[in-house]
């Protein structure tokens, strides 16, 4: 099994530990990407963003995060409702600010500003309301 390694490694980490390191590994491979294709075009460059690190960020979830969390069970519909405000964030400031900012200042406005909304809309989501 091509995960067994990473599995093992999670069973030895809490949950908001391996949560916390999935969330700073895809904040820079999110940024790496879009500092990478923003010579594309800063829309084409986030819509390509966008698709990749949540393909891949969801199969993480779906197979190393949360594979044995109290029968939590990653599925693709509730993945986007969780995702939706963030992307859509994401779209509109690069719509509205990259022809004010250039390529660095974007991708770290950019970053900054899907981090913090994905954040709380996710703390939302995700908290118990008891």
């Amino acid at each position: 099994m091509p995960f067994s390694f990473f599995k093992s490694a999670g069973r030895r980490l809490t949950l908001p530990v391996v949560y916390a390191l999935s969330g700073v590994f895809f904040t820079l491979f999110g940024a790496t990407i879009y500092w990478t294709l923003y010579p594309l075009g800063p829309f084409l460059s986030i819509l390509i963003t966008e698709a990749t690190v949540h393909t891949v960020r969801y199969l993480t979830f779906r197979y190393l995060v949360f594979t044995s969390y109290r029968g939590f069970v990653v599925n693709p519909f509730r993945y986007i409702i969780v995702v939706m405000p963030a992307s859509l964030v994401a779209f509109i400031s690069v719509i509205l600010f990259s022809p004010l900012l250039g390529r660095a200042a974007s991708t770290v406005f950019v970053v900054s500003i899907s981090f913090v909304v994905g954040f709380f809309w996710g703390k939302r989501v995700f908290t118990d309301s008891q």
